[in-house]
């Protein structure tokens, strides 16, 4: 007898072949076997190997797909939470700023208007918050100096400047925001505290003990204070400042809104599932 000659092992395109032959042309394993000049056997082992890889590939993508789609959630969520932070009115903080998805983000979109508009987003609210303590020192100073305001304040009543500083303070703040503010027809009120005394509340800043018969006369000073800090440089630098934060406020948002809505971030960082 002569020796059996050995087939070389079937390639993995002739074996994907066959399964193509068998699955979609409908060709069974014999048939396959007779036209190809091999052993039945090799032909239904191979085409059981060649669906074991389609569904270990098949399983790969799925898990690269879902790696990718949850790549990109966290993306867009880390996106909301800057933005929430917009929207407040709030710091950047170094916690965010060194925070894995900050760089992930930044490294896929490098030429992003974000990383320049956080910045001076940053330094707009520092200055704010320095301007805000400006105003109240410049209160604090001149009510104090106010002969009137300090024989009410001389009754037991140390709460009335503290009380009027923080009110017009926020004032002046609503105003170049373009708000109403309070109004001492409306937020004004009075509270009965014990003898002759009662407590001020104007909006929710307190201003008392006082004397009852005095209130009249500080309610007076508080409107005239209201048209005092109308005419303040401090009042015209605030609502410049304000309009910066609402310009700066919106530009982020606006680069922000896009990344959030579009759920796809576009460029790669070194995060991204390979």
């Amino acid at each position: 007898m002569g020796k059996r000659v050995r087939k070389p092992p079937v390639k993995p395109e002739v074996r994907r072949k066959w399964l193509k032959r068998y699955e979609e042309e409908g060709e069974s394993p014999p048939q396959i076997a007779d036209k190809d000049g091999f052993d039945v056997r090799t032909v239904r082992k191979q085409i059981q190997e060649a669906q074991r890889d389609r569904e270990i590939r098949e399983g790969r993508l799925m898990v690269l797909r879902n790696a990718i789609e949850e790549h990109h959630r966290d993306l867009v969520n880390f996106a909301q939470q800057l933005d929430s932070r917009i929207a407040g009115e709030a710091m950047i903080t170094a916690e965010l700023r060194s925070a894995p998805m900050w760089l992930a983000l930044r490294q896929h979109l490098p030429r992003s208007p974000l990383w320049k508009g956080f910045d001076k987003w940053d330094k707009l609210l520092q200055k704010t918050d320095g301007l805000r303590k400006n105003i109240k020192a410049k209160l604090e100073k001149k009510l104090t100096a106010n002969s009137k305001l300090r024989d009410i304040s001389a009754l037991r009543s140390s709460g009335v400047i503290p009380g009027m500083v923080a009110a017009l303070a926020f004032q002046m703040e609503q105003w170049a925001r373009g708000k109403d503010g309070l109004s001492t027809e409306n937020s004004f009120h009075i509270k009965l505290y014990k003898d002759d005394l009662v407590k001020i509340e104007y909006g929710p800043f307190n201003m008392w003990p006082v004397v009852k018969k005095l209130v009249p006369e500080l309610k007076a000073i508080i409107i005239a204070w209201e048209t005092e800090v109308k005419t303040w440089q401090e009042y015209y630098d605030m609502e410049k400042m304000i309009q910066d934060l609402i310009r700066a406020n919106q530009k982020l948002r606006d680069e922000l809104t896009t990344i959030i809505l579009r759920r796809i971030v576009p460029g790669k960082c070194k995060y991204c599932p390979a």
